[in-house]
């Protein structure tokens, strides 16, 4: 490696540093997964980059396969996030467990908002070629997140939710044939949960790895491309407390998913792109998730024109992404959360409390929510002249997240910002 991509390993490492003391935002139309919607160019774009990413952080999240993609020989990213989310939540008297013996635990009449209301999330890449096909990359970026805090809301339980968990790929592709390429990547996850039911719980972390693998085939006009996502699991030791001074360990996975794109080429559109992304979340079959959601279907459509201007090229982006309903219904809803199955009770009466469908429903409207079936972005970047330099910024706003679970309603919104300097050399 070059004096210069040694420079760049090592603002990585400072960044890091950054990364763990800032905390990312509630999930989107994702579930609890923010895919490309937080990186300078895609997040302008609703994440799409299956096929054809616009920064080097999506490149390395997305599908691995597109780092063939590289313009140049070395290309540097680092950027930060900022996140508004805003989940309001009420609910009628409710028996939560069913009427156990004793004084039953009841939410009184209820109507709040979450506490947690500004976040950010830092990201970087690093990307080097090596040959004319293989080209190699690492970098971080906020993988996942569930964020809210009831804690405050007269009438409920100690409810709380937050999640954070960053991703470290490192990732190698290479390009096969003419126009078709493969890739692969190690993904390193670091979580942190702080989790609380019907009492705050402790702030747990461990880390977990997966792998990613995809494709990509430039049909000419389109750009094709497809990967596989592997489940990433992460055990939070101790996280919970389902009896007095008892706590018990929670496995949250991140669920395997399939994503397919299209997007347009330069031999189509000189100076504009168009992509499509279909994503497929296996979240049924994800430890910890699938006691309160079911598979998700997510498509994405992004676009970009570049003008070319006496002070630099211009691009200009703008995206549009819909999810199908993630929520379980109330008679899908089982009688545990992961492997959770008790809750110590926070008031006079058995030491323990069996998980209902009926909390199930406040956890769905609480603990995670924060699920907006749609979102609209727009984005900005700037080639600086004579440099090697582009600056992007990108915002986003999701919205379309008004449900009911039985006798309980959330309503909320996110509005998100963000910025990156790429450098390629």
């Amino acid at each position: 490696m070059g004096t210069r991509t040694t420079v760049a390993v090592g603002q990585i490492a400072a960044c890091i540093l950054f990364m763990t003391f800032a905390g990312p935002a509630s999930g989107g139309s994702r579930g609890s997964e923010f895919d490309l919607t937080l990186t300078p160019a895609a997040g302008g774009m609703e994440g799409v980059g299956t096929a054809r990413p616009q920064d080097p952080v999506a490149m390395l999240f997305a599908n691995p396969a597109t780092l063939t993609q590289l313009s140049g020989t070395n290309a540097f990213t680092v950027g930060v996030s900022y996140a508004a989310p805003k989940i309001d939540a009420s609910g009628l008297p409710t028996d939560l467990f069913g009427g156990p013996p004793g004084p039953a635990p009841l939410t009184g009449s209820f109507d709040g908002g979450s506490r947690i209301r500004e976040l950010v999330a830092p990201h970087a890449a690093a990307l080097q070629r090596f040959s004319p096909k293989l080209v190699a990359g690492i970098g971080f970026t906020a993988v996942s997140g569930l964020g809210s805090d009831f804690r405050d809301v007269p009438g409920v339980p100690n409810l709380l939710a937050d999640l954070k968990l960053f991703g470290a790929n490192m990732v190698l592709a290479y390009e096969v044939a003419a126009g078709v390429s493969i890739g692969g990547a190690l993904v390193i996850g670091i979580g942190n949960l702080q989790a609380g039911l019907t009492e705050s719980g402790a702030a747990v972390n461990n880390l977990g790895v997966s792998g990613n693998v995809g494709v990509t085939y430039d049909a000419g006009p389109l750009l094709l491309g497809a990967a596989y996502k592997a489940p990433h699991s992460i055990e939070y030791e101790h996280a919970i407390e389902t009896a007095p001074d008892i706590f018990s360990d929670l496995t949250l996975e991140q669920a395997q998913e399939v994503q397919v794109g299209i997007s347009t080429t330069a031999r189509l559109w000189p100076n504009s792109i168009v992509e499509v992304d279909f994503r497929y979340k296996n979240w049924e079959n994800a430890d910890g998730y699938s006691s309160v959601w079911k598979d998700q279907y997510v498509v994405s459509l992004g676009g970009q024109h570049k003008l070319n201007t006496g002070f630099g090229g211009v691009f200009l982006r703008t995206g549009y992404s819909y999810g199908s309903r993630l929520t379980k219904n109330q008679r899908d809803l089982g009688t545990s959360f992961g492997e959770i199955t008790q809750l110590k009770n926070p008031g006079p009466g058995p030491a323990s409390l069996p998980v209902t469908p009926t909390l199930l429903q406040l956890v769905q409207a609480t603990a995670t929510a924060g699920i907006w079936r749609q979102g609209v972005s727009l984005g900005v970047g700037w080639e600086v002249p004579n440099t090697k330099l582009r600056v992007d910024m990108n915002t986003s706003y999701a919205f379309d997240g008004q449900q009911r679970f039985g006798r309980f309603e959330t309503d909320s919104t996110i509005f998100t910002a963000g910025m990156g300097i790429t450098w390629n050399f």
